[in-house]
């Protein structure tokens, strides 16, 4: 039987959010921390999933859309619905451009290929509308 390495996936959790919680002084691991680290595993959880999620709210907090709170290790890892969803969102965020084997396919079928395009944001929209705005106004 593979007994997992709790303290190596919490020392990751510790790096990547800078919270050091859930450990004794002597840097052992609580038991509610590794029955949580149980559960995250036991959902198929993996290391890279922990650091993308991260890497995707470190971001969303960058941009006020989130609170620090998430990195929380009550809402990260014991709350795994939650983690589940903020995985499925920074899949969406941090997706690989373009699909080469969605190209081929396309290619093979004599169907257009369309062209890697950023994500695109209304904020930019607004920016352009209001410099239109602007220039109409000073040509008044």
């Amino acid at each position: 039987m593979n007994v997992p390495d709790y303290k190596s996936l919490h020392d990751l959790y510790v790096q990547l959010t800078g919270r050091n919680v859930e450990k004794f002084r002597d840097g052992t691991l609580t038991m509610k921390a590794i029955y949580a680290w149980d559960i995250w595993l036991a959902r198929g959880f993996t290391e890279k999933d922990l650091r993308l999620v991260v890497r995707y709210i470190k971001k969303r907090i960058w941009q006020k859309r989130r609170y620090p709170e998430s990195l929380s290790f009550h809402n990260l890892i014991e709350n795994t619905s939650r983690f589940g969803e903020d995985l499925a969102e920074s899949h969406c965020e941090f997706r690989d451009y373009p699909d080469r084997n969605k190209q081929s396919v396309l290619r093979a079928t004599g169907r257009p290929i369309k062209e890697h395009r950023e994500p695109h944001h209304i904020k930019q929209d607004v920016e352009k509308f209001v410099e239109q705005l602007r220039n109409l106004r000073e040509s008044l």
